[in-house]
């Protein structure tokens, strides 16, 4: 494969999908104020003007609306058994179908997505965003990704359908955003399923500087981008196939969404935001807490009690199916959690302990109200948090947010929303990924405040932007999207002579063949393996094309194999019960690399070692 075609073909399908989804997202909010809610008609932009008007927020709610529609399409395929190239695209054509044949208003408006209204502030942005987005074409390397996204978008795309798999963590769980890495799988690969994400980051920058823009102004809306990019956290997740910013997306939606119904009062950005919410929902139970959050913000902005429960009812009603699948299937809509009340399905109480402590004890600090007061200040050091900097904005937002309540309306709501989310995160998972749909919301804050500060202290000096004249102005906008590009395209072929970004298939390849774990999850080909037994290896999953079981959790749990493995016949025993033949064993750890004396055995075979570990297949006597 050329270099050429290795970059364009999952870039040339995102611009398909990113261009259906902002279509079909007009599309569906015309609808919102024409077909359904209004005129069957729009006749003039004044009666467009019932969604917010400029090119940014609609190119952003438009595109996020669309994005929600393919997730929604896909999981129903999927249900369905269709999770198919054809029924996709097809399933794409519903909305300007029915807009062409019914609704003919939907079509009248006029596009807004004309590259001169867009501000040139937000150029300059997506061309940084650009090169940091490049290391997508690199192999994944992210440990969750590895673990389960993607092999559960794998599993999806190649049975076409929702399937079950007992062998992988979190077998039950809200996985939409998953299906739509399937998607990427189907028509490209694993590049398009991690552009996804890429896009959902991209989204949030749209966003991010559509809504600090209407209430900050320009600068603002600058910095809260330039920020949004530079996070070291986004720019290390954006590229991998974890779902946390595509979670984040859709709960900044709705949040955007409760904002403007704040300011403008129309009840359609309500049920947006409600929509927005469910989409998250079904994305990943982190989304619960949000939704308590959100419905109780609407609570305190309606005071009306069925305007609460029209909006929950809206959430609940979009993003329910994965709850109802999981309790159709394991009797508890929110497995593994709350197994103590619904019952146990393929997890013991071990399991949960373990799962309960990793997420409310293991990492961070103690929770205790002085390290919550100093959360900012230990941040800045990281040594106590995993996952990744944060960066000093959005510390500073944290310092911030208990300012903005004392401010006016839309910086108190979003002081509180953001605290709120503070002090659940901090009395749990302390995962500073779990602060990702916080970020954008700090970012705002911050950059809102520090552009007040420049306008105040350049304010002796602002007859010279005047003076220099708009032409000038253009000329000189111009000329620095120019330099970024120049920067931008010697930073990528910089990055590519230093085999940071892949050029091309034979590279990718190679690239996955030095590493150990690839050399022994191909080993770990065969027709002679029925299943493989791995103990250790946490990112091997996504790599092993033939069966493979072994997890920290569930009934391929890695600890209890070991613990029953007390002699020769015992593991052989066990590896029976799992109907495995093959064991895969990692060489950090100690634990399990104890059990290789047992395997001294002429019964069992070295089938490959390297530096990462051993495997081992059982041929019997």
């Amino acid at each position: 494969m050329s270099s050429v075609w290795f970059f364009a073909e999952p870039l040339a399908w995102l611009a398909v999908f990113s261009w259906i989804s902002w279509f079909n997202g007009r599309l569906i909010l015309n609808a919102c104020c024409s077909g359904f809610f209004g005129p069957t008609r729009i006749d003039s932009e004044s009666q467009v003007g019932s969604w917010p008007g400029s090119a940014l927020e609609q190119l952003f709610l438009n595109s996020v609306t669309g994005l929600a529609w393919l997730i929604m399409a896909a999981t129903l395929l999927a249900v369905c058994g269709q999770l198919n190239p054809a029924a996709i695209a097809s399933s794409m054509l519903i909305i300007p179908l029915l807009a062409a044949l019914r609704f003919r208003g939907w079509l009248t408006t006029p596009a807004t997505l004309e590259p001169k209204t867009l501000p040139l502030g937000w150029w300059m942005l997506v061309v940084v965003f650009v090169t940091t987005a490049a290391r997508v074409f690199k192999p994944e390397a992210g440990f969750d990704a590895l673990s389960y996204h993607l092999p559960y978008a794998r599993l999806f795309a190649e049975a076409q359908a929702l399937v079950v798999d007992e062998s992988l963590r979190y077998p039950l769980n809200a996985l939409g955003f998953d299906v739509l890495y399937s998607v990427g799988l189907l028509f490209d690969g694993e590049i398009l399923a991690r552009l996804f994400h890429v896009l959902a980051s991209f989204g949030i920058l749209t966003g991010v500087y559509a809504l600090t823009q209407r209430f900050f102004g320009p600068l603002a809306a600058f910095l809260a981008g330039l920020f949004w990019i530079m996070t070291p956290l986004i720019r290390m997740l954006m590229v991998s196939g974890y779902i946390d910013i595509g979670l984040s997306l859709f709960i900044f939606a709705a949040v955007y969404g409760l904002l403007l119904y704040q300011s403008l009062e129309l009840k359609r950005l309500l049920m947006f935001s409600a929509a927005m919410l469910g989409v998250a929902l079904g994305i990943k139970y982190l989304a619960l807490v949000t939704a308590l959050i959100l419905v109780v913000w609407v609570a305190l902005l309606s005071r009306r009690l069925r305007t609460v429960l029209v909006y929950a009812a809206v959430a609940g009603l979009v993003g329910c199916f994965w709850y109802l699948r999981s309790w159709m299937i394991a009797g508890n809509p929110v497995h593994p959690f709350a197994q103590e009340l619904f019952g146990f399905w393929l997890w013991t109480a071990d399991d949960l302990a373990a799962q309960s402590a990793d997420l409310l004890s293991v990492h961070g600090v103690d929770r205790t109200l002085i390290n919550f007061i100093r959360m900012p200040f230990d941040l800045l050091h990281y040594d106590d948090y995993k996952h990744g900097r944060l960066g000093l904005p959005v510390l500073a937002g944290m310092l911030l947010a208990w300012l903005a309540i004392w401010q006016r309306p839309v910086l108190r709501a979003t002081g509180l929303f953001v605290l709120a989310n503070l002090v659940f995160w901090f009395f749990t998972s302390q995962l500073t990924r779990y602060l990702i749909p916080t970020l954008p919301l700090l970012l705002m804050l911050t950059s809102a405040y520090l552009a007040m500060a420049l306008t105040w202290l350049v304010k002796p000096l602002r007859w010279i932007w005047p003076a220099i004249g708009s032409r000038n102005r253009r000329l000189m906008s111009f000329a620095l999207i120019t330099i970024l590009i120049i920067s931008s395209v010697s930073d990528l072929r910089e990055e590519a002579g230093e085999g940071k970004l892949l050029v091309n298939e034979a590279q990718w390849q190679a690239d996955l063949a030095r590493h150990p774990e690839q050399q022994l999850a191909d080993a770990a080909r065969s027709p002679r393996a029925l299943a493989t037994m791995k103990l250790g290896f946490p990112k091997i999953q996504y790599r092993f094309s033939s069966p493979l079981m072994g997890d920290w959790f569930g009934p391929a749990r890695m600890a209890g194999f070991v613990r029953k493995s007390t002699s020769t016949e015992a593991l052989i025993e066990a590896m029976s019960a799992l109907q495995v033949n093959q064991l895969l064993i990692d060489a950090s750890y100690p634990y399990f690399v104890a059990l290789r004396p047992l395997l001294d055995d002429p019964r069992f075979v070295e089938v490959f070692s390297n530096e990462a570990g051993w495997l081992y297949r059982y041929i019997g006597s």
